[in-house]
């Protein structure tokens, strides 16, 4: 058995483990076959025998089928699991958050959630009545604690004045090349007790790929006899207050990852880290960003798709415009220098077409945006 390090979930009683399984990118119903999730709930159960009983899912993962993923693996052994789940923004009503909760328990296959988050901020629903219905499940014994998911300060400050329970925790993304949380959200969560939830820790594998940040991480590992992935979950967990949510799909990948608690980067090591994959944040015009360039790309052109959203993303382009209206920008854009010879774009998205789209309902293509360069 490996030796896990244990944190305590905000100023409650509950100790987690420090690395968590994710589990959001295990497919719609339309994807789905029997080997595949028979693989998935194998790993999941390899580790918790490992001892990462902290299992993380939503209702938005796979359309419901994350869950239900999640309720066959835990079969027989729900008393030694923590379950967190999330509701989507759209459901923040208190009749919607109490059907998703429903939902939840059901493809779960248990009676109660251990910690119930909104996945987003919704500025369309005032957020008491979100709380409201959280406040409900919870004396009805449905959930034991409330947590909200991707809060800037400001939002998660007053979600936390205007609940009667605690708020024990927000899920960010945090990795070595999105770290806009240490700015505010860290400092925020270290100084009120509450825990930061840090999903994609290893930037969905870009980690791996991206130069010259790997040759970094590579010598580090040769010093330490460690991997890649261990050294970066170990920079990740120096900082007090984090639990990292790592998506694993095989037992040598979770074996890895349970080693990374194993040592302790030297303070040296960690200021070296820190220095060298500084972001840095440049304000780009979203009219200089070349959106769509990949043949076949599921991504919208225009903003008139964008505010139609006929792909029906969660949460939409429209709701996330309506949190920048109101002064809440969660995070900078990843751009890449653009391979367009043309000379119009200057920038290619990477990733999270979705906040391009709502900059540009909300501000237009010329007022200039938070963006960073991912070097790849």
């Amino acid at each position: 058995m490996i030796r896990q390090m244990f944190r305590t979930l905000g100023n409650t009683p509950v100790k987690l483990p420090v690395i968590g399984q994710g589990f959001t990118q295990v497919g719609s119903y339309e994807s789905m076959t029997e080997e595949k999730d028979r693989s998935r709930i194998e790993a999941l159960r390899y580790g918790i025998e490992l001892g990462f009983n902290f299992l993380d899912t939503a209702e938005l993962y796979g359309g419901g089928h994350s869950e239900e993923v999640v309720g066959k693996a835990v079969r027989g052994m729900r008393e030694r699991v923590f379950i967190a789940s999330k509701f989507n923004a759209e459901h923040g009503s208190f009749q919607g958050v109490i059907r998703a909760a429903e939902g939840s328990l059901r493809r779960l296959q248990t009676d109660y959630l251990d910690l119930y988050q909104m996945h987003w901020p919704n500025p369309e629903i005032p957020i008491d009545e979100t709380l409201r219905a959280l406040h409900s499940l919870v004396e009805q014994g449905k959930v034991r604690f409330i947590g909200v998911s991707n809060f800037t300060v400001s939002e998660l400050a007053y979600a936390r004045l205007a609940s009667s329970l605690p708020i024990v925790s927000n899920q960010m993304e945090y990795n070595l090349f999105e770290r806009s949380v240490e700015k505010e959200m860290l400092p925020y969560c270290q100084r009120e007790g509450v825990t930061l939830l840090a999903y994609s820790p290893l930037d969905r594998g870009g980690i791996l790929k991206e130069e010259p940040p790997l040759r970094l991480l590579q010598s580090l590992a040769g010093k330490y006899q460690k991997t890649v992935v261990q050294i970066t979950l170990n920079w990740l967990l120096s900082h007090q207050q984090v639990i990292a949510l790592v998506k694993a799909g095989s037992r040598e990948h979770i074996i890895e990852n349970a080693q990374a608690t194993t040592f302790k980067l030297e303070s040296e090591d960690i200021a070296l880290i820190d220095s060298s994959m500084e972001q840095k944040i440049i304000l780009v015009p979203p009219v200089r960003i070349r959106v769509a360039f990949k043949e076949n790309q599921r991504i919208y052109r225009t903003v008139d798709e964008a505010l139609h959203n006929p792909q029906d993303l969660i949460p939409s382009p429209r709701l996330v415009a309506n949190n920048i209206l109101q002064g809440h920008f969660l995070k900078p854009l990843a751009l890449v220098m653009t391979s367009d010879l043309t000379g119009e774009y200057k920038y290619d998205l990477v990733d999270n077409s979705v906040l391009y789209w709502a900059w540009v309902i909300a501000r237009g293509v010329n007022f200039p945006m938070p963006c960073f360069i991912k070097d790849i």
